[in-house]
Order: C-alpha cells, then sequence, then structure tokens
C-alpha cells in the first residue's frame, strides 16, 4: 500500500481555501464513557456517551491577508471540510457542517514566519463521501 504525504490536503472553512498556507494539521474524534460497572462486578465497564472531536491547524500568517484572519477570529462558525489527498474526483472528503473557532493563537519569532495555532470545535458529526 502507497503512504501518503500531505501535500495534497484541501482545507475549507466557511468558504476560505487554507491549505495553500497550512504547515500541520489534525483533525482528532472522540467518544464520551461512564463507568456502567456496579454490584458484583470485578471488571469496570464503559459505555459510550457522547461524540466529540477537535480539529486544529497551523497556517502562515500572510502579509496585508485581513480577511483570512478575521475568519480565525474565536467564535467564528462555519463548515468545515477537509481532504487528505486533494479535491480529485473519487478522493475522500469529511464535512463538518458546524463548527467554530475555539482558539486562534499567533507565534512570532525573529527568524521564522508567523504561525498562527487555529482549533475549532466542531458541533456536529462529520459526514464522509467524495469528491
Amino acid at each position: 500500500m502507497a503512504g501518503l504525504t500531505g501535500k495534497g490536503l484541501y482545507i475549507k472553512f466557511g468558504g476560505t481555501v487554507l491549505n495553500t498556507d497550512y504547515r500541520t494539521f489534525s483533525a482528532a474524534r472522540s467518544i464520551d464513557k461512564v463507568d456502567g460497572s456496579a454490584g458484583a462486578d470485578t471488571f469496570k465497564t464503559y459505555l459510550t456517551t457522547l461524540k466529540d472531536g477537535s480539529i486544529s491547524c497551523a497556517i502562515i500568517a500572510q502579509a496585508a491577508d485581513t480577511s483570512t484572519r478575521g475568519t480565525l477570529t474565536p467564535g467564528t462558525g462555519g463548515s468545515l471540510e477537509y481532504g487528505l489527498e486533494g479535491t480529485a474526483t473519487g478522493k475522500q472528503k469529511v464535512l463538518y457542517t458546524s463548527v467554530f473557532v475555539e482558539n486562534a493563537n499567533v507565534s512570532a519569532s525573529h527568524n521564522d514566519l508567523i504561525v498562527v495555532d487555529i482549533t475549532w470545535q466542531p458541533n456536529s458529526d462529520p459526514t464522509e463521501g467524495t469528491y
């Protein structure tokens, strides 16, 4: 099986394409659990409850690009779509119809590019499909 690199990644948040300036991307899914053990149980058992997730991305800040930075203000909501292999026909895509920017942290150093680290909080279960 052939491996993949991140070069083909496509990311779009609220109509703004971000993949041309990204450095890192991460999408995590999780589920909460409750301890379902009681009485004479000798080993814990768990019940699954609500799904959750977190999506993060680091992008390079571009000079005079106030529209992208405005889109990435904490509290801004929208849809988030990504395709690990790009948008070619038949490639997998993941769509969250509702997310909001939870954090947008800017880091700068003397001898490197300015980077904005964004974290989105999903408010919807993702749908998976193809382009």
